[in-house]
């Protein structure tokens, strides 16, 4: 991983926060000020958003390479290092500060004092009730006629720009109806056009009679239903600026869409110590409330019990805002739509009950395997029914997209008309659980820059952590693989011994193929190594940072009854993607699935077929889905050429986005037309594509090849559209 090469013209924002604090997992962090962040809805991300709004959306959404805002997190106790920052920087800086804390006035007086060329202060205090903005628009008077920028950097401009370059109520995305989440697109896609502000906001008696509207319509889908229209204009104005042409497999595609489904985690009652008093319950009560499928909250006994839904509703809130914040930062890399579902809670614990780790012994026996894909599909069937209206189902089935989601939730088990989401549409979570997921998430992905290089193979690590019979009659395969293919393969016996090999062979792509576990007591879950427990803390004492990591072993991340799973551990300290698993995986078929994405990997880095590594990860596993219930079967002599015939078909169907949902029937229809014992061996096997996710932002990580490709076969060089222009002066 190398640092992103940052855009000249991006400005800088500079977020000061205060000592970390001790984190609850279900808490947002308290040493960030996230009105910092909401600030930054109303803010361009580069100075030509202001000064030549068309020709940097054209820009951005032609390119592959991608251009977040440029935001930097200091303690205000490192404020050394920020005049150091600021005296450095290229870039026109924004400083975010609260002017009523004294040592947020010292930094600005002594940045005065230093003469520091194109620095500007944004006082988070000036507008306490947050209705008016105008210290936002005032910056944005300042940026947009200061001379002294346009010279700087060179950029030409006829005549001065205004910070709103289109009326309102021409535009096609027009006011955001007064529903919170959907204000996040509404700004979002005026930004591309160069409109930076906001309408008047509503009155006091507008907000009551919207809310009032809203509980008379408590299970209707009519605010999510908004999220419909957004969305289309977000997907028409992506298709008015695009320019180039996408390659075959990726022709129609749409920029990724970004869902955030906040979950209420059961085991929150852990971390009080006194459940048995008489208020216990009703803090869980006030703590846990759900929202209906038209985002109301409805609770009982409210008068008696008011002190407590008083203090839990406005800690839902703070979570809620905060997500929305972090959301919007995190889907600042695309133009894309951003989707807030309610929050569940309850009413899912029941069903995700049934899958949680005290359960995973029973998952070895064939009755309760079967037993598992059907409950998979009762769960995706419970959450797509009480957050996705028909229409929205309707919608998100055929738009051509990648998918991003922040929740601890299955998002890949929704389904829409039988199909599971992931077999469909390629999906990746960042976990809600813990809060900085999100905060490092995007520091990370802004901050560094990975590429998938042609010579991946070569800098693969296969690390082996157990000697259990069952593993080792794969390792002569995969030992023949590794010479024939140039990756390495590693025994490691304890977790000193897995330290040295990855400070010795330093692996972009990381497997590890062992047993899995749950630690009971910290509800965290853990990897054998040899004689060690490989864990959570171990991983993050230690800062092991591989961009690229697949973990092959039985629950590594689990939806129900764990806060830190190992999964998590290898993303907070800087991996892009790492794929884990829900569920306890079957050794034989959990090999083959990793053995079929080393044997393929060598020649899909070279070819450039598939974008990024989302892609190919997500074809590798639900291609499984068809191998599982083909392969046995093309092993019998006696099957007809027609079926071979389909298989292969199906195969290469699988890879376009139209043809998926075919090729699932068609695979489901064999699969029961085959007789019942045949069926019930095969079909555990079929649906274990379900027990992996992917967490992290691999749609991020480009494959090397596929982006030199692309500006060849578009005549355009550099990491920009137009960079010429970008990087004059």
């Amino acid at each position: 991983m190398r640092i992103r090469n940052i855009e000249r013209t991006n400005i800088l924002y500079i977020v000061l926060i205060d000592e970390y604090e001790m984190e609850l997992p279900f808490v947002p962090p308290a040493n960030v000020n996230f009105k910092s962040l909401d600030f930054l809805k109303f803010l361009p991300k580069n100075l030509y958003q202001l000064y030549d709004p068309i020709f940097y959306a054209v820009s951005e959404v032609n390119y592959l390479n991608y251009n977040p805002y440029t935001v930097a997190f200091y303690k205000r106790s490192d404020r050394e290092l920020v005049i150091k920052l600021l005296e450095e920087t290229r870039q026109v800086a924004v400083v975010l500060i609260e002017e009523n804390r004294a040592e947020d006035q010292q930094l600005k007086e002594i940045v005065k004092e230093l003469g520091s060329k194109f620095v500007y202060f944004l006082n988070l205090d000036h507008d306490k009730d947050f209705s008016g903005t105008s210290c936002i628009f005032d910056l944005l008077s300042e940026l947009t006629q200061d001379e002294e920028i346009y010279k700087h950097f060179n950029i030409i401009h006829e005549e001065p720009r205004l910070y709103l370059s289109t009326v309102y109520q021409e535009n096609e995305l027009k006011y955001h109806t007064n529903f919170l989440p959907t204000k996040t697109n509404f700004l979002t896609y005026n930004n591309y056009l160069g409109n930076f502000g906001s309408p008047d906001e509503v009155t006091d008696k507008q907000l009551t009679n919207i809310r009032i509207k809203a509980a008379k319509e408590r299970d209707s889908f009519n605010r999510l239903n908004l999220f419909i229209d957004q969305s289309k204009e977000f997907d028409k104005l992506f298709s008015k600026l695009k320019l180039f042409e996408n390659f075959e497999q990726q022709r129609g595609q749409l920029n990724p869409i970004f869902f955030c489904l906040p979950f209420h985690n059961p085991d929150v009652a852990d971390f009080y110590t006194d459940k048995s008093s008489p208020i216990f319950g009703k803090i869980m009560e006030a703590l846990q409330v759900e929202q209906s499928s038209n985002y109301v909250i409805t609770v009982n006994d409210i008068e008696e019990n008011q002190v407590f839904y008083g203090t839990g509703g406005k800690l839902l809130q703070e979570r809620l805002i905060f997500l929305d914040s972090t959301c919007f930062l995190l889907a600042s890399f695309n133009l894309m739509p951003y989707i807030r579902l309610p929050i569940k809670g309850k009413s899912l614990y029941s069903d995700l009950s049934f899958i949680s780790p005290k359960h995973f012994d029973k998952f070895t026996i064939l009755k309760e395997k079967l037993k598992i894909s059907d409950t998979l599909g009762k769960i995706g069937d419970s959450i797509s029914e009480s957050v996705l209206s028909d229409e929205f189902r309707t919608y998100l089935a055929g738009r051509n997209s990648q998918i991003i989601s922040v929740t601890d939730l299955p998002f890949e088990w929704l389904r829409i008309d039988n199909i599971p989401l992931s077999f469909t549409h390629d999906i990746t979570r960042i976990p809600e659980t813990s809060f900085n997921n999100q905060i490092i998430s995007f520091a990370v992905n802004s901050m560094m820059d990975f590429k998938i290089s042609e010579n991946i193979i070569s800098k693969t690590l296969v690390v082996l952590g157990t000697d259990d019979d069952e593993f080792i009659k794969w390792h002569s395969i995969l030992y023949e693989m590794s010479e024939k293919h140039n990756f390495i393969v590693v025994t490691c016996a304890s977790n000193d011994e897995f330290l040295e090999v990855l400070r010795k062979h330093n692996p972009d792509f990381l497997i590890i193929d062992t047993h899995g576990g749950v630690n009971k007591e910290t509800k965290e879950t853990f990897l054998h190594m040899g004689s060690d427990d490989l864990t959570y803390e171990f991983i993050t004492a230690n800062n092991i940072v591989v961009p690229l990591v697949f973990l092959s072993a039985c629950g590594t991340a689990p939806i129900y009854g764990t806060f830190n799973s190992i999964a998590n551990a290898f993303l907070q300290c800087g991996s892009r993607s790492v794929t884990s698993t829900y569920l306890p995986v079957e050794a034989d078929n959990a090999t083959m699935a990793y053995l079929a994405i080393l044997n393929n990997l060598d020649k899909v880095a070279r070819e450039g077929r598939f974008k990024n590594w989302l892609e190919y990860i997500c074809y590798s596993n639900r291609s499984t889905f068809l191998h599982r219930i083909y392969g046995p079967i093309l092993l019998d002599e006696q099957i007809d050429k027609e079926t071979k015939k389909e298989y292969f078909k199906l195969a290469q169907d699988i890879l376009v986005f139209s043809r998926r949902k075919h090729v699932f029937k068609a695979a489901e229809r064999l699969l029961k037309s085959l007789p019942t014992r045949k069926a019930n061996i095969l079909k555990p096997k079929a649906y274990e594509f379900l027990y992996y996710t992917n967490i992290g932002r691999g749609d991020l990580v480009l494959f090397k090849k596929h982006v030199e490709d692309f500006e060849k076969s578009n005549n355009v060089s550099g990491e920009r559209a137009l960079s010429s222009k970008f990087s004059a002066g």
